[in-house]
């Protein structure tokens, strides 16, 4: 009886939780299967050194990319203190602000509609306030709502940070 009562009192909490999971063993899957596809496109074309080959070397580089950005929240899902906290709304507010900027390049290149970025937006907020709710921020994470605001602008500065990060190391 304990475990269905925790999720019933948890079930949102929890949900944000199985989404960043899902999303790493996702991102992990879709990058071992570039590999692997990249992998036996340059065996059929005859490339016996493929170690050596440095544009596989950078494809393998690339492809682990998203991998490697969502394995830290991936971690930080089991940790329920203010850390764990401030990784997971990090990387929401990476996500927001990424998604921002590229609708931003789009709208203004390939005139694309501005609601529905926006509605991705919007969808993307919904995780934010969950997790900023009082039972999961001061229950499961130990904030008190003075700190919120504190956190959260900390978290959207590390989020928007990686977001100029990637795009660095993109170019």
């Amino acid at each position: 009886m304990k475990i269905k009562e925790f999720i019933k009192n948890n079930y949102q909490l929890l949900t944000i939780k199985l989404l960043i999971v899902i999303l790493f063993v996702a991102s992990l899957y879709i990058g071992i299967s570039r590999i692997y596809d990249r992998w036996y496109f340059d065996w059929i074309m005859g490339s016996k050194e493929l170690i050596k080959n440095e544009h596989f070397i950078s494809s393998i580089k690339s492809y682990f990319r998203p991998v490697l950005l969502v394995l830290v929240p991936t971690i930080a899902v089991f940790i329920n203190n203010k850390i764990g906290w401030t990784i997971i709304t990090s990387f929401f507010y990476f996500i927001i602000s990424t998604v921002g900027f590229l609708a931003i390049d789009y709208i203004f290149t390939e005139k694309l509609k501005i609601f529905q970025p926006l509605i991705f937006i919007l969808i993307l907020t919904i995780p934010l306030i969950i997790i900023n709710k009082e039972k999961i921020r001061n229950g499961t994470y130990g904030i008190s709502k003075t700190n919120m605001i504190i956190m959260n602008i900390g978290s959207s500065i590390i989020g928007m940070g990686m977001t100029i990060f990637t795009a660095y190391l993109s170019q």
